[in-house]
């Protein structure tokens, strides 16, 4: 006769079972109780167990499959543990309770050995753990089992052996638990790893890397990935765990099931797609029974995942910026109390990090794994070229220096580093520094035996400012190649991340004492120009190419901006730059305005290295439409005798000298009285001044 004592539990508060294991309650049976272990506390291993526990192996044999059977009728009354067996198919379902039936047979096995039985439970505490059984539901269905058990035996005739069982149930719990320990530590760990990286990645490509890795290095998570919607909304993941996941990724796309983003596509509707939409994690916990998968559910057993969970990446508040897809290979879905609280503190700490990276970086591409890893390992690789553009002296005409621009071959079609540079971890960026590096340095040595004697510009990685490797792999390229001082120009992109601080002013003098000069590259296209300026020994400036590059009508401004960075560079001893020239007009201009050289499209776009030598040859080496004059000239020109004009508007001497009409024309005259009469900051000359702009003064 079966009783139900799933409510008189054997086991008692998961907390307390360490410090009880080797206590056994008595049991009941027709509310007698069944007689006491006369082995008291000895151990539940051990001949004396093994002698005692061989008087009931026939008995349980036939006990324990009614005993599972009863356990999970049971078991299925408890809340959670109810949902988790909701969730699995049939088949599953046997070979749930084929394992049950093995695990329990295992601990009334007389041969059993402690050691044995703790590597047992340690492992089937961490399947217990993984798939989301919370301690306290673990803790009772231990108790459950070892009443299901006695209800299917003479407690009466067997109550030493079941007293000896319990404890053994008992040690089973504490290991179990000791296993749950084990994973919450890992994931401790990993909190603490991405919370490091989260402050300390150079790159979005760094932080997906090595968040992936981090995950996977965990025992509940089978594989991961990361990755963007591109501009149609399907989510294209960027970083994979292994081969495993880039395998159920390629699968995907080959059966058109793609993840999309989108609420009205039918693969909209998985985990992804609605993480993306509430910006809430968003869990499977089996890929065999839910229903809103069924387009992957073969695809997943295939590559081993039998559950998941979606997270978006968003701080809080804010649109997601990615998603993070964990995969286990147990069902559970990362439901757990503890995987929850996992779960949330990722997404947290992701989201900052990713908005963190993106404010500074901008939005890049979304870029596929698959082409990530081509393009890295292409950059390894003789598809990795050097294009040189020329940078001409304004007042001589002559090319004195190029900057050397990375191009990447992927079968026919050529990248330029806009189109890469977001895919490259740290690792990357200093392989292709040093390979770029090498290169236009050997290039250099070539075009030097021609006669021709041109500094090198090559773009610095402000992570180099962090890494001593970058100033020691200059030196030895310098060294090793013959590059005298002075020849090698490093720029530095305003746009980046350059912390202001004596330990980077050291850094970069580091390259200094080496014989470099340093560059200050796109000036006035961030927010830390002057602060930069002023803090850092740049031996030159470059004006960014969206202040002048692409004028088609009103250029006052854009010159007047120019003029002012000039004057700017000048005062602090510094040459001065423009770039990315698209009108060979502007060539005179600039120089008129005492800009010292410029590179752009008017003069040669970047080339390899046969095509620019062919063009410099052809080069005849003088000023630049030196004589010209058209309507940017007359502009330049303008700014310069308004700018005279203030200077000495102020002063009484000149003002009356100003009234004769001494060296003025007569549309300068024009402004000079109106200057006179209202000031040059009043909304009378500057109507006047803007009406003449399209024929200023000369």
């Amino acid at each position: 006769m079966h009783r139900d004592r799933s409510k008189n539990s054997i086991v008692g508060d998961p907390v307390n079972e360490r410090h009880q294991q080797e206590s056994a309650e008595p049991l009941e049976s027709n509310g007698q109780h069944g007689p006491s272990s006369p082995a008291g506390d000895s151990s539940p291993y051990g001949p004396a167990a093994c002698k005692v526990l061989h008087t009931i192996q026939e008995t349980l044999r036939q006990a324990i499959p009614a005993a599972i059977d009863l356990f999970y009728v049971r078991l299925s009354r408890l809340e959670l543990p109810k949902q988790l067996l909701g969730t699995l198919s049939d088949d599953e379902h046997a070979h749930l309770r084929a394992a049950q039936k093995a695990n329990l047979q295992l601990i009334a096995n007389p041969e059993l050995t402690e050691e044995a039985h703790r590597a047992s439970a340690m492992k089937i505490g961490r399947v217990h753990a993984i798939v989301g059984l919370d301690r306290q539901y673990l803790a009772r269905s231990r108790g459950v089992l070892l009443g299901s058990l006695a209800d299917c035996i003479d407690v009466s005739a067997y109550g030493e052996c079941l007293s000896i069982l319990s404890r053994r149930l008992n040690r089973d719990l504490a290991w179990q638990l000791e296993a749950y320990e084990s994973l919450q530590e890992a994931r401790q760990q990993a909190v603490l790893a991405i919370t490091e990286l989260a402050w300390s990645a150079g790159s979005y490509s760094d932080l997906i890397a090595q968040v992936v890795r981090i995950l996977a290095s965990l025992d509940e998570v089978t594989a991961c990935a990361i990755g963007r919607p591109d501009h149609q909304g399907v989510l294209r993941f960027e970083a994979v765990s292994d081969a495993r996941m880039q395998g159920y990724l390629e699968a995907m796309e080959e059966s058109d099931c793609s993840i999309s983003i989108h609420a009205d596509d039918p693969t909209g509707q998985g985990p992804a797609g609605n993480a993306w939409r509430s910006g809430k994690p968003e869990r499977v916990v089996n890929f065999q029974t839910d229903r809103r998968v069924a387009a992957w559910s073969e695809m997943a057993r295939n590559a081993g995942f039998r559950s998941s969970v979606a997270i978006p990446i968003r701080a809080p508040g804010h649109l997601p910026l990615a998603v993070l897809s964990l995969y286990s290979a147990l069902p559970g879905g990362y439901s757990g109390t503890s995987q929850r609280v996992f779960v949330d503190l990722l997404q947290t700490l992701l989201g900052f990090a990713l908005a963190h990276i993106q404010a500074t970086e901008g939005e890049a591409n979304t870029i596929p794994f698959g082409v990530r890893q081509r393009w890295v390992t292409l950059l390894r690789s003789d598809a990795l070229q050097m294009h040189y553009q020329p940078i001409v002296d304004l007042a001589s005409g002559e090319v004195k220096k190029v900057e050397v621009l990375a191009r990447l071959y992927d079968g026919e079609q050529l990248l330029a580093p806009g189109d890469f540079l977001s895919v490259l971890s740290t690792e990357d960026f200093f392989a292709l520094y040093v390979r770029a590096l090498k290169r236009a340095l050997e290039q250099r040595n070539v075009w030097l035996e021609a006669g021709f004697d041109l500094g090198m510009s090559i773009n610095l990685p402000s992570m180099a400012l962090h890494d001593s490797r970058y100033v020691e792999a200059t030196q030895e390229a310098m060294t090793a190649l013959g590059c005298p001082a002075g020849r090698l120009i490093l720029e530095v992109l305003e746009t980046e991340r350059v912390p202001q601080s004596l330990e980077c002013h050291d850094e970069f003098g580091k390259f200094k004492a080496i014989g470099v000069l340093l560059a200050e590259d796109d000036l006035g296209s961030g927010h830390s120009s002057l602060a930069r300026l002023h803090e850092f020994p740049f031996d030159l400036v470059k004006i960014d190419r969206s202040i002048v590059g692409e004028i088609k009508r009103d250029a006052s401004d854009p010159l007047r901006f120019v003029y002012q960075l000039t004057r700017l560079g000048h005062s602090l001893r510094m040459s001065v730059v423009a770039e990315g020239i698209e009108d060979p007009a502007l060539l005179p201009a600039l120089r008129v305005l005492g800009v010292d050289a410029a590179q752009g499209y008017a003069i040669a776009r970047p080339l390899p290295a046969n095509e620019f030598f062919a063009w410099l040859r052809e080069r005849t080496g003088e000023p630049p439409h030196g004589n010209e004059t058209n309507r940017f000239v007359q502009l330049a020109q303008f700014m310069l005798w308004e700018e005279k004009l203030s200077l000495v508007i102020d002063d009484a001497y000149s003002r009356e000298r100003l009234r004769d009409g001494l060296f003025a024309t007569p549309l300068q005259r024009r402004l000079v009285q109106v200057a006179l009469e209202y000031g040059m900051r009043s909304p009378q000359y500057r109507a006047l001044r803007d009406q003449m702009q399209t024929g200023a003064p000369a």
